[in-house]
């Protein structure tokens, strides 16, 4: 049986929640240096996923970072 990601995206499902970024991903999305998501994640303001020695933000925790940093 072939292995398959549990966040392997499923391209008839709108909701990528579950999809993983890696964090020059995140810097990108957040339009900032690598070493400032680092510092988020240091300073837990930021929630990560850990597997092993890699570091995975979910695009849920993204998401939910950007609406809390939204001003009205």
């Amino acid at each position: 049986m072939p292995f398959v990601p549990i966040w392997s995206s499923n391209p008839t499902h709108d909701d990528d929640g579950g999809r993983l970024y890696r964090v020059d991903e995140v810097a990108q999305q957040l339009n900032c240096s690598v070493s400032s998501v680092r510092r988020l994640i240091r300073l837990k303001r930021l929630p990560v996923v850990r597997i092993m020695n890699l570091i995975r933000v979910t695009a849920a925790d993204l998401a939910a970072f950007i609406a809390s940093r939204r001003k009205p």
